[in-house]
């Protein structure tokens, strides 16, 4: 309802925060929309009363039945939840023909507070909808049967607050005429009626244009209708890399229902930087981007991939303005042009140049995510490494029996295989009496998720020598070091041992798997004696 100050009202009264309020009917009352209804389709009932306020809707399976997933009904105890404006609105599927009287009772079902009668009849005419939902802003299909093939058909439509009114004929595309029929109605009429997403009845008659309820669904008129349901668009990131190589293509690939286009942006420490991916049809998008060390140092980087939602504008989004790099609003248009410059009339928010990368990334998603426009966005980051194997600093000397661990990074995972080769460089008789060592370990690892490898050798079968330690990725040598194993003590270099290796004892001529990690190892010697070895990744 509507209220008007008087004239004489002192401004001092009419100077003030204006505030909102829902006025509400403490009657309760329960409507069924239409009262005809055709077998086998849907009808809408709207229970009044106050806000949350519960009730127990009669259930009737052989007339009708609830359509699931829908809020404010609890499907277990039949309860109906009154909503926060007063009313609540249910979809219902029309079973059998007949007339039935639907009742609404208290939820202690004591006492019958309103019903109403539904008539479920084979009419002449009847309207369905293409898909069970539409996202908001899409072209929603209606098609069904005209028996009488009586044309033309005038559509219209209400919901919760929207009252009832005709489609006009410019937002309607018909595709098909006769007893079978099709008709689109266009997304951008619900975008323009800047509706909620919700249930809505569509109404399909012979009777128009302009009139009322009562008349379009007459006892001589020939109507059907039929729910849409508008549901909002998301954004979601189905594929994303966790590390990235330099000069190698980030592909980020994920889906935009709706949307044409995409924006995203990628922040890493002094930089930023800003692109557009279409949108194929079915939603599907790709991002694919190279990352040249020219134009990118190693680092971690945070990803915002951006959503324009119905009115399909970038609301905010990163441009120049004056030679500086800035993020900017715009709550009716684009913020930024396709020259990338900032548009006219809009808002800059602030300086990316003034913004470590991560606050940068969280101030765009924190600016997306104001109440005044509807765009939306998915966030993800990534680790930018050199295409290169690291190896951590190896001890120059061990005692012998104590283990030392070979370990390092790899910044390429997938694919990458690690060898490590311990080689005597020493060879002199021994007595045919002695255990002999062994003069030649091969070991072969593979970097775990996070890029990290390691493996591990205990020296209890090493005779005091000097041993060559080469390392390989993929056959090709990265990193070469010297090892004395002695018989006194030492103190070793302090170096990173991982925690709890899997270990496997391996004796000459056997290949072994280190256990969850598939690490090999191959063993050659001049003697039997056992070498205790182990390989994992970190």
């Amino acid at each position: 309802m509507t209220g008007y100050f008087a004239t004489y009202t002192p401004d001092s009264y009419l100077n003030g925060t204006p505030f909102h309020f829902t006025i509400s009917s403490s009657t309760v009352s329960l409507t069924a929309e239409p009262a005809t209804v055709q077998t086998g389709k849907e009808f809408t009932i709207t229970v009044s009363g106050k806000p949350n306020e519960e009730f127990y809707l009669k259930p009737n399976d052989d007339k009708y039945t609830v359509k699931p997933g829908q809020e404010h009904f609890n499907y277990d105890t039949k309860i109906v939840t009154i909503g926060q404006n007063g009313s609540t609105r249910l979809a219902l599927t029309a079973e059998s023909h007949g007339i039935f009287t639907l009742q609404l009772c208290s939820a202690d079902r004591k006492t019958v507070e309103d019903d109403c009668e539904i008539e479920i009849t084979r009419t002449t005419l009847t309207a369905a909808t293409e898909k069970e939902s539409y996202f908001m802003g899409t072209d929603v299909t209606l098609r069904g049967t005209n028996e009488s093939a009586i044309y033309p058909l005038y559509y219209y439509i209400e919901g919760t607050n929207i009252s009832f009114r005709q489609i006009p004929s410019e937002s309607l595309k018909e595709t098909k005429t006769g007893k079978e029929w099709e008709t689109t109605i266009k997304g951008s009429y619900f975008s323009g009626l800047k509706l909620d997403t919700a249930a809505y009845t569509v109404y399909v008659s012979s009777v128009g244009p302009k009139y009322e309820k009562k008349e379009i669904t007459g006892t001589n008129a020939v109507a059907a209708a039929t729910t849409v349901r508008l549901i909002k668009p998301q954004i979601t990131i189905t594929s994303a890399p966790s590390i990235v190589i330099q000069d190698e293509n980030l592909v980020v690939k994920g889906v935009a229902e709706t949307a044409s286009q995409v924006m995203y942006y990628i922040f890493g420490n002094n930089k930023h930087h800003t692109g557009y991916a279409e949108v194929g049809r079915n939603g599907n998008f790709v991002i694919d981007k190279t990352l040249s060390k020219d134009e990118f140092d190693t680092g971690q980087y945070f990803m915002v991939i951006q959503h324009p939602m119905y009115d399909t504008f970038f609301n905010v989004a990163a441009g120049k303005s004056d030679g500086e790099d800035v993020v900017a609003l715009n709550t009716t248009g684009d913020a930024v042009g396709s020259d990338g410059m900032v548009t006219s009339g809009s808002q800059i928010l602030f300086s990316l140049n003034e913004r470590q990368s991560a606050n940068a990334a969280q101030a765009l998603c924190d600016a997306i995510d104001s109440e005044n426009i509807d765009d939306i966005y998915v966030k993800c980051s990534f680790i930018l490494n050199s295409d290169a194997v690291t190896v951590d600093p190896i001890p120059s000397r061990i005692t012998k029996g104590m283990p030392f661990t070979v370990s390092g990074t790899a910044a390429r995972v997938d694919g990458t295989s690690i060898t490590v080769e311990v080689l005597s460089t020493v060879f002199s008789p021994e007595s045919k009496y002695s255990a002999t060592s062994a003069s030649f370990v091969t070991m072969i690892t593979y970097p775990g998720a996070d890029g990290k490898w390691a493996v591990t050798f205990d020296t209890s079968g090493l005779n005091p020598d000097t041993y060559n330690i080469s390392v390989s990725a993929n056959a090709a040598k990265v990193h070469q070091a010297e090892i004395r194993v002695v018989n006194e003590t030492i103190s070793p270099t302090p170096q990173e041992t991982p925690a709890a290796p899997a270990t496997a004892t391996l004796t000459p001529t056997q290949t072994t798997k280190t256990p969850g990690f598939g690490a090999a190892v191959l063993l050659a010697g001049l003697g039997a004696a056992a070498l205790v070895l182990s390989g994992r990744r970190v």
